[in-house]
Parts: structure tokens; sequence; C-alpha cells
């Protein structure tokens, strides 16, 4: 994993539980989960909220990995525009049997076993209206 170790020594030394990934970058039209996965070199970058360039070298799922080998709770936010299927595709790619489509692109994407269980976040400190409701609402029923 592309992670400092001293980094994560120091998360397991503080007794860290729990850790998220996501925050503002989620808000951007790019961020995408189906993006983020494959080759590093393959994924394209897009154009970040605070910053004119924003990297998928590190994103879900190798942050997935890194929270199964710390042995903390991995909480995932994903924007709030991922469609209902793409909300169940993500939980067939995260634990669905290598049988199925896209439990077969995490093997392919060299995960052979489920992830353990995250949690799941929709959207970012935006304001509480109808469409992000209806969002979570279809999202979770489609998870």
């Amino acid at each position: 994993l592309p992670v400092r170790k001293d980094v994560a020594e120091m998360l397991v030394t503080l007794g860290v539980n729990a850790l998220r990934l996501g925050g503002s970058m989620c808000n951007v039209d790019d961020y995408r989960w189906k993006k983020m996965r494959g080759p590093r070199e393959h994924r394209q970058p897009y154009t970040g909220l605070w910053h004119p360039y924003a990297s998928q070298g590190w994103r879900i799922f190798e942050f997935l990995e890194f929270c199964e080998h710390l042995g903390v709770q991995a909480v995932v936010t994903l924007n709030d525009g991922e469609t209902p299927e793409d909300l169940a595709d993500l939980v067939e790619y995260a634990y669905g049997g290598v049988d199925t489509p896209w439990g077969q692109r995490r093997l392919e994407d060299g995960h052979p076993e489920k992830f353990k269980p995250f949690i799941v976040e929709i959207g970012n400190e935006q304001g509480l209206d109808y469409q992000l409701v209806r969002a979570v609402a279809d999202g979770t029923e489609a998870m």
C-alpha cells in the first residue's frame, strides 16, 4: 500500500479505531467510485473542489485495504450524485462473490476476498434538501 509506515504505526499507537475518506472532494462531479478502481496509472485525474488537480492514486479501495490492515472501521464518503444502481454495484463489488459481475471486477483489481464491512456516507456538508434526502433514501434501498 502507498502509505508511510510511520504514519500507519502512529495511527495504531494512538488507538485510532475509525478512519474516514471523503470530505469536500466528494462533492465534485468526477468523484465517482467506479472511476477509482483498476490500475492507478489508468485512473483519470479530476478537477477538485479546492485544488485544480486531484489524483485517483489513493482512493476508496486502497483506503479500505489500509483500514483492513490496521484493523479499524472504514468510513467512505460518496458523491450524492451516484445513482442507486451505482451504489448497488458498490455493494456487489465489495461483498459479492467472484461469480458476480462486480465481484469479478474486484478479483481483477487484485482483491479476491470480500472487503470487511464499511460505513457509507452520501455527500459531505451540503445543505439538507429534498434532493439529498431522496438520494440517500434511494441509495439506501438499492444497497
